[in-house]
């Protein structure tokens, strides 16, 4: 339901701010569905990196999502594979499918030429015993 209230949301967390409230990971996971829905990108980089930066907590996974998800959504789907590349393996794996949504949301003239982190992810993607990992 926060589509169309994404300014709202980010209204509110300003207020939470000034006023002291105790912010957690649950706090920033709404936030950044917020600016999702909204197409907040710079908004949200500023909400992601303020969990380490101004909180002095880790992002979690589904920080990492939400981020993609916002970069996906926004068609800057380079940038979103940047970010992947960026993060730990055990992180990034369960981000490929988002990215493969997001790829197909965008006009194919804007998609991709070829998924960024083929290679790597191909790397990756095996344990071991030389099986699929997800």
């Amino acid at each position: 339901m926060v589509h169309g209230l994404s300014a709202k949301v980010l209204r509110m967390l300003h207020e939470m701010r000034s006023h002291g409230f105790q912010l957690d990971h649950v706090t920033f996971t709404g936030v950044l569905v917020a600016c999702s829905h909204g197409g907040l990108v710079s908004d949200g980089w500023h909400v992601f990196e303020s969990i380490r930066n101004e909180y002095g907590m880790e992002p979690l996974p589904e920080h990492y999502g939400c981020m993609v998800d916002i970069l996906g959504f926004a068609g800057l789907l380079n940038e979103a594979c940047k970010f992947v590349e960026r993060m730990s393996i055990s992180l990034a794996l369960p981000l490929v499918d988002l990215l493969v949504e997001d790829e197909e949301r965008v006009a194919p003239s804007d998609a991709m030429d070829i998924l960024c982190y083929s290679e790597w992810q191909a790397d990756a993607c095996y344990d071991d015993q030389n099986t699929h990992c997800w």
